[in-house]
């Protein structure tokens, strides 16, 4: 879905970029004051095509900004949190393990989980980071920046 959507949204603003269409109702502002009257003095420019581009970019903040978080808390943070846990729970059994090589794979996939974990909260902070600055693009395609 998010696949169609920014598809959608892309055609959409090369759609106003290269002023395509530009005798259709898509680039009159007097269309969208038909159905619905925005408060002058910029709001009332927005054209319906910059319309359509608001709400296709209002749904990647939604959507960026719950992937991100969602990435972060359940994937990032929480699996930090558990291997920290199970870090301090495995030092003293360390011990109790005779075999050198089972000590260090044990280590060995540890470190590993906590590096994808690692990596996993950087990507969720720059999803949720993209993900809020889609807000301001559906504020700047009403005009409201």
């Amino acid at each position: 879905m998010d696949a169609i959507i920014q598809l959608i949204r892309n055609a959409l603003c090369c759609m106003k970029d290269l002023n395509l269409f530009s005798s259709t109702i898509l680039h009159d502002p007097k269309h969208t004051a038909k159905y619905y009257a925005f408060p002058s003095p910029h709001l009332n420019q927005t054209t319906p095509l910059e319309l359509l581009i608001s709400i296709t970019q209002l749904y990647a903040c939604l959507s960026c900004s719950r992937s991100g978080y969602k990435l972060l808390k359940n994937k990032g943070l929480a699996k930090l949190h558990n291997l920290t846990r199970i870090a301090d729970l495995m030092k003293d059994k360390y011990k109790d393990i005779k075999s050198k090589k089972a000590v260090s794979i044990i280590k060995e996939s540890i470190m590993n989980e906590a590096s994808s974990a690692f990596r996993d909260t950087i990507i969720g902070v720059c999803v949720l980071s993209i993900g809020v600055s889609f807000f301001w693009l559906f504020a700047n395609s009403l005009h409201v920046t």
